[in-house]
């Protein structure tokens, strides 16, 4: 993954005052750059040292690297060196969750991040739009979703035996929603592209893709195939609009003073 790297956040942030030392030959390998003309030892000594070797105005270094992370980051933003993500990653809702769900442009910029999070923790105001919307059973899940920069919380349930989604804003106005169904009610000309397109692989489930008005805009399609799982836009007429490889992915988040 470009930005963030492969491996996780410490591709590029560094952990240590031991790591500082090797700054230059991380940044010669860094994918896409494009250096601007401004002087290295001046962003290595005002920013990088000041930031990352320092630590915390108080000496301290333990629960610091948070901020080394963000710092980073937004310096290589700001100078050029990597895709920019639009999404926000949070040290703290990454501890609480109980899972963590990304997604990259073709750049490589991370454009959504979603925190897997007990439904409960959602704001009351959205738990009672989806209990408006779509009223049934329990909430099977939940998430806080950073997308294109804006804050949502999405909650899952079952109604009559298909998985309904809806992703609200925090006052628990509707954004979107994702609902399963049948693939007797998905248009021959969505079914025909995924045909087309990959037609090796077993359809594991439809999805309809309504907008805030409950008009459907697109259908994803789950796939396996091999071992590989998919996922593919679809507008209602027919065209792929984009296609993503689903893949489990591990993550490591500092403690901090924790």
């Amino acid at each position: 993954m470009r930005g963030l790297g492969a491996g996780g956040i410490s591709t590029f942030f560094p952990r240590s005052r031991e790591s500082c030392g090797r700054i230059d030959a991380r940044r010669a390998g860094l994918p896409g750059a494009s250096f601007p003309p401004v002087s290295w030892q001046t962003v290595e000594q005002v920013i990088l040292r000041k930031h990352f070797c320092d630590g915390r105005p108080d000496g301290s270094r333990n629960g610091g690297r948070a901020m080394k992370a963000k710092g980073w980051l937004t310096i290589m933003c700001m100078m050029g060196l990597v895709g920019c993500s639009s999404a926000h990653w949070s040290n703290d809702d990454a501890l609480m969750a109980r899972s963590i769900e990304m997604q990259v442009d073709e750049g490589g910029s991370l454009t959504e991040i979603e925190y897997k999070i007990d439904p409960m923790k959602t704001p009351a105001a959205v738990r009672a739009a989806m209990d408006r919307l779509h009223p049934g059973g329990p909430f099977t899940d939940a998430e806080k979703e950073w997308n294109e920069g804006q804050l949502y919380f999405e909650l899952s349930r079952v109604v009559g035996g298909m998985e309904v989604e809806a992703m609200f804003t925090p006052e628990g106005k509707l954004h979107s929603e994702e609902v399963q169904v049948t693939a007797a009610k998905v248009p021959a000309a969505v079914k025909s592209a995924i045909q087309s397109r990959w037609p090796r692989a077993t359809v594991k489930k439809w999805e309809e893709i309504r907008d805030s008005e409950r008009m459907v805009r697109e259908y994803h399609v789950k796939l396996r195939q091999g071992d590989r799982h998919l996922k593919v836009a679809v507008s209602t007429d027919g065209v792929v609009r984009a296609a993503w490889r689903e893949m489990p992915a591990e993550i490591e988040v500092p403690l901090g003073d924790g």
